[in-house]
């Protein structure tokens, strides 16, 4: 599989420059990469996959079995499924640690395009979802 984004590994006219929006902050969609704060290194910034959010149940193929993701919270993952860099290792990130939507590719031209939102077969994905009607929550 091909990944969405090259970074640091390639070679620096290889990397991809991509551009980040924070419209949307507010309203993260399942599927859409965003850059955050890692919860386990303040200092460094990561831009990974939105595979579930708060209210999700899922089952990491690494880690513990099940995950409830918090409320506010979401399920970043890298699109590289060897790469453990992300919330299967630092678990949900808070939404208060998003900065950023990626939107396009903007270098190098030939891979200039738009990031579309998608999961991937390898990613972790919800199992149970739940729902709120009038401030009553729904498992299914």
């Amino acid at each position: 599989m091909e990944p969405t984004l090259y970074g640091s590994n390639e070679k620096w006219w290889k990397r991809d420059i991509v551009w980040l929006s924070r419209f949307g902050l507010n309203r993260p969609e399942i599927g859409q990469i965003y850059t955050f704060i890692p919860p386990n290194d303040p200092e460094s910034r990561h831009i990974k996959r939105i595979t579930a959010m708060d209210g999700d149940i899922i089952r990491p193929k690494r880690g513990p079995s099940f995950v409830e993701v918090p409320t506010g919270c979401y399920w970043m993952e890298s699109d590289n499924p060897n790469n453990y860099y992300d919330s299967r290792l630092y678990g949900p990130v808070s939404g208060g640690l998003l900065t950023a939507r990626a939107t396009h590719i903007i270098w190098p031209p030939q891979r200039w395009r738009t990031i579309k939102a998608e999961v991937f077969e390898h990613s972790t994905v919800p199992i149970s979802r739940r729902y709120s009607l009038f401030g009553i929550n729904f498992p299914w």
